[in-house]
């Protein structure tokens, strides 16, 4: 009896120690992933982007987001964002473009088509923010913006046409 006792004990004793480095290990892993999370929020949101343009379907997904000196596209759901640099003036004309637009508006713009519903067009929305604050569309037909959302549509695609 005594025996078993002991062996029980140092199984008990082995096993407790092996998982306490175990749970070292893998802090130190949660930790490293955290801090390089951190690193990469950071580098991100040291710019605020512009204009989300986002559509998507079943097999389909683009989303391209202009920032003040470059835009990024996904062309895969949770795919690698490709950055494309774009010149100063091209991110002025599309300022110029929101300036013009009442923002708060944006949201009762309804779509001019219905074919999203069906799966004929993927769903599409686009998002404008100025001031801290997001301006969303409602979604709307790929390629059939509402009227008054045509020409900031249009430039946002030209900027993330890859050069």
């Amino acid at each position: 009896m005594k025996i078993t006792t002991i062996i029980f004990s140092l199984f008990v004793l082995t096993s407790c120690c092996a998982n306490k480095k175990a749970v070292k290990s893998d802090n130190f892993t949660e930790n490293k992933m955290k801090a390089d999370t951190l690193k990469h929020k950071t580098d991100t949101l040291q710019d605020t982007p512009i204009v989300v343009y986002g559509s998507h379907t079943r097999g389909y997904h683009f989303t391209t987001t202009v920032y003040n000196t470059y835009v990024t596209v996904i062309k895969e759901l949770d795919g690698k964002p490709i950055r494309i640099d774009v010149d100063q003036k091209e991110i002025d004309d599309l300022k110029e473009i929101i300036s013009k637009m009442s923002l708060k508006e944006i949201k009762n713009y309804e779509a001019p088509t219905k074919k999203r519903h069906y799966d004929g067009a993927p769903h599409t929305s686009i998002s404008v923010f100025n001031n801290n604050e997001k301006f969303s569309s409602q979604t709307f037909d790929g390629g059939f913006p509402p009227k008054a959302l045509e020409v900031l549509v249009n430039k946002v695609l030209s900027l993330s046409a890859e050069k």
